[in-house]
């Protein structure tokens, strides 16, 4: 028998340290294991396979590897120190979202790769350009910017061909996986070997997809964020697309961008990298003005289309939920045989109970945010920790009967459009009606095939579909972002005006957009209108310079949070006082506060933000931050470059 193997494992917890064990089998790096770790069984990831026992001290064996072979690849165990580095955490918390959790299952079903090859040649000017300045240069970062309709995916897709004829492998990454089945479709019809990483794959499903990459048996990997982990190696072209969008940053620890993660990949794999929008996230476009990356442009739709007349309307004195002018258009468009999408990024029939006696309003128990009722199930929900109740019939603070709902969602939306429109054949897409991507599809493709002529939605049927019979977009209360207490709100309900009204037109010179909007004279509101994107992101870059908030600095967000609101905000002042001990060079420190939304899942919660311009200051602060043991025991969480203040 061969002599027991000192293994290295990492485990999924807040501790720096590795862990080692006896193997009574030979072990590759890369290898899930079960361990007993501190009394009870944990699954860890094998990272050094020539550990010293320490002396003196008796090792606990593996109780067993849970793999054959390695799911790693080449760049995973580097990319995890990266990662654990760049994000503040273990390097086991790294791996553990780095890779599949499933075990093996047989007979697994899963969508086969189309043997069918299409190729295009009819590019325009302007995409041919792009293909060519991308394929002819060996590495190096580029910008395709373009509004929606111009070619942007045929750019992608031409290059990643191109890439393929010469050996080498592709990475693409959209924002949202569930709702692409269009470019789903197209991969699938022009590349024989294609893996698709989305959350409707079952664990061990997705870990059979793993394999297959892992072992070369895929040339290109379509997924969402983490599908920039696939174990490829050999890769000559990485695909951002719809980089501005909030979904590439995880919310969960690690709390990577897959941006940033796609960006080290390029420079380690020597590949191209090509991120793209029709709306630029300002850290893009200052990156570009850093020469970080050559910026490519298409200023044209392609399918005939023209950019939309966009109708800007004041809501101030609507007592109804549609302004004459969008029930007009959506009458008229259906008259012509065409199709409407209205879209409104609050789902749910009304958001605010109130009692008209005492002024009362209802809010989840366990959150500092109101509920949102739901007539088909008669149920209210907060869609933060997802408590769910009967809507009271009496005031639950007065006993009044003087109660009532106010404002609107998605769903009261489609109640009214249904008695406006009865001779529309109608629609509601957004995660209440929509139970997996398979009904997702069903609705979108029925749409598409024009066995729908009025969709409504959340902002999930704004980006990334293309429908040639949609003329009119509306969107209501199209404002709705701007009172979130965040430096990113100006910037992404622009990003999403101006994403949504690009669905209407993209084949038909005469599409039309209605804004509907409490505040129509807001600068925001008025460039979005009227495109002026150069004008909007002059201006918010200044402001941002200005104030010292990204991209001219990084941040780091500490939140604090406890059961406990007084033990809180004990140690709320715990840390100002640690910080005032351990500030140096320029940083600057604002708080610690309450976070805007105080009270989560029955968490209270303190947040501080710290800024500054280099970033090696917040990492050495928030390594620190790490083995700061707060007094009445916080948990303390930790974001670089956070993406959301809530």
């Amino acid at each position: 028998m061969d002599e027991p193997q000192a293994v290295e494992v990492a485990f999924p917890i807040p501790e720096d340290r590795l862990f080692t064990y006896l193997s009574h089998r030979r072990l590759e790096v890369g290898v899930r294991v079960l361990a007993r770790l501190k009394n009870r069984k944990v699954k860890g990831i094998v990272v050094n396979t020539e550990a010293r026992p320490p002396e003196g001290i008796e090792l606990k064996p593996v109780e067993r590897a849970l793999d054959e072979e390695p799911l790693t690849g080449p760049y995973t165990l580097k990319l995890g120190y990266w990662i654990a580095q760049q994000t503040l955490c273990s390097l086991g918390e790294a791996l553990s979202a780095m890779l599949p959790s499933a075990m093996r299952e047989k007979e697994l079903p899963l969508l086969e790769d189309s043997q069918e090859f299409h190729r295009i040649e009819n590019l325009s000017e302007e995409q041919t350009q792009a293909v060519r300045m991308i394929v002819e240069s060996p590495t190096g970062w580029f910008y395709l910017q373009g509004p929606t309709g111009s070619g942007k995916t045929e750019v992608y897709l031409q290059a990643a061909r191109h890439v393929i004829d010469t050996g080498k492998r592709v990475l693409y990454l959209v924002p949202e996986i569930s709702l692409t089945f269009q470019l789903i479709d197209q991969t699938r019809k022009r590349f024989k070997r294609v893996a698709v990483l989305h959350s409707a794959l079952s664990p061990s499903q997705r870990l059979r997809e793993w394999e297959r990459i892992r072992k070369g048996e895929v040339d290109l990997v379509l997924g969402a964020r983490s599908a920039v982990f696939a174990p490829m190696d050999n890769i000559g072209l990485i695909v951002v697309d719809e980089e501005q969008e909030m979904s590439y940053k995880s919310q969960a620890v690690p709390r990577y961008h897959a941006r940033s993660v796609a960006m080290i990949l390029s420079k380690w794999q020597g590949a191209r990298l090509v991120m793209g929008s029709a709306t630029p996230s300002l850290e893009a476009l200052h990156a570009i003005e850093e020469g970080l990356f050559v910026r490519l442009r298409l200023s044209r739709r392609l399918a005939g289309g023209a950019q939309p007349q966009v109708h800007l309307l004041d809501t101030r004195q609507l007592n109804e939920i549609f302004s004459p002018e969008l029930a007009q258009a959506i009458l008229d468009t259906h008259t012509e045989g065409l199709q409407s999408v209205i879209v409104l990024n609050r789902r749910g029939y009304t958001n605010l109970y109130h009692c008209r006696h005492c002024h009362y309003e209802m809010q989840c128990p366990h959150c500092s945010v109101p509920v949102t009722y739901h007539k088909s199930r008669d149920l209210v929900i907060c869609h933060h920790c997802g408590y769910s109740g009967k809507s009271p019939p009496k005031c639950p603070n007065c006993g009044s009967s003087e109660v009532g709902w106010a404002g609107y969602g998605t769903e009261l939306v489609e109640q009214e459009l249904r008695r406006l429109f009865p001779q529309l054949r109608l629609a509601r897409l957004d995660s209440d009606t929509v139970a997996d991507r398979k009904q997702a599809a069903g609705i979108i493709k029925g749409f598409a095939g024009g066995d729908i002529d009025l969709l409504v939605g959340t902002q999930m049927i704004a980006k990334g579909l293309n429908f040639p019979r949609l003329k009119t977009v509306g969107i209501l209360n199209a404002d709705i972002g701007l009172s979130i207490p965040d430096f990113r709100s100006a910037e992404r309900v622009y990003s999403l005006i101006r994403q949504t009204a690009g669905r209407a037109g993209r084949y038909r010179p005469d599409g039309q957009v209605y804004i509907q909007t409490y505040r129509p004279d807001y600068w925001v509101m008025q460039a979005a209108a009227q495109a002026r994107d150069e004008e909007f992101q002059k201006r918010e870059l200044e402001l941002r310079k200005t104030t010292r908030l990204p991209p001219y600095t990084r941040l780091l967000r500490v939140v604090l949070r406890h059961r406990d609101v007084g033990k809180v905000k004990a140690d709320a002042a715990a840390l100002s006082l640690f910080f005032e001990r351990s500030k140096t060079g320029s940083l600057e420190i604002i708080g610690p506060a309450p976070c805007p939304l105080e009270k989560l899942n029955d968490w209270y919660r303190y947040h501080a933000l710290v800024c500054g311009p280099h970033v090696h200051e917040l990492r050495e602060i928030g390594h620190r931050m790490r083995s700061w043991k707060s007094p009445s025991r916080s948990v303390v969480e930790l974001d670089m470059d956070p993406y959301h203040l809530r």
